[in-house]
């Protein structure tokens, strides 16, 4: 009998990095500190499933964060400056899923339908709330950017927060 290793689960390491990527990929263009912050929060990102280090794992989607945020004050579109928040959450939330099953039911243990659930649910709820943001954007801010910011701060915050109440088990 093999030992059970207590390491990040594959599918959940592999969502957090592509969801990582697509932040990157949405401040990249806009160049700068931006990209650099995101540039950063992917490798740190890495190395935390790479090693099972929470605080890495904290750490990366943080940077992902701010240089989405680097990016939208730097005159990133809108909309851009949304998908890689959004994306940035949910790097978090995959690494975070991956390190608590890995934790609780070991890296070889069966887990993919509850991983697709949880990365199905994540990435809905991420969406919609990103989508209320956007269209909050559109038709409210009245040319105001500030209070789009502001809405789109609240948003994340509301995402942080519907996706930490779900539990990585059902």
């Amino acid at each position: 009998m093999r030992p059970t290793t207590r390491r990040p689960t594959r599918l959940c390491s592999v969502a957090a990095l592509a969801a990582a990527l697509v932040c990157v990929g949405a401040v990249g263009p806009y160049g700068g500190l931006g990209t650099a912050f995101a540039g950063l929060g992917v490798l740190a990102l890495a190395a935390g499933l790479g090693v099972n280090s929470r605080p890495l794992v904290t750490l990366g989607p943080l940077a992902l964060f701010v240089g989405a945020v680097v990016a939208g004050a730097r005159d990133a579109p809108v909309l851009a400056t949304l998908l890689a928040i959004v994306a940035a959450v949910l790097a978090y939330d995959f690494a975070a899923t991956g390190i608590d099953i890995g934790a609780q039911l070991g890296r070889e243990a069966d887990t993919r339908r509850l991983e697709l659930v949880r990365l199905g649910t994540s990435s809905f709820v991420g969406v919609a709330t990103g989508g209320v943001s956007y269209l909050v954007y559109v038709l409210g801010t009245g040319g105001r950017p500030l209070s789009a910011v502001v809405a789109m701060l609240l948003a994340v915050i509301i995402l942080f927060v519907a996706l930490r109440r779900q539990t990585p088990t059902g």
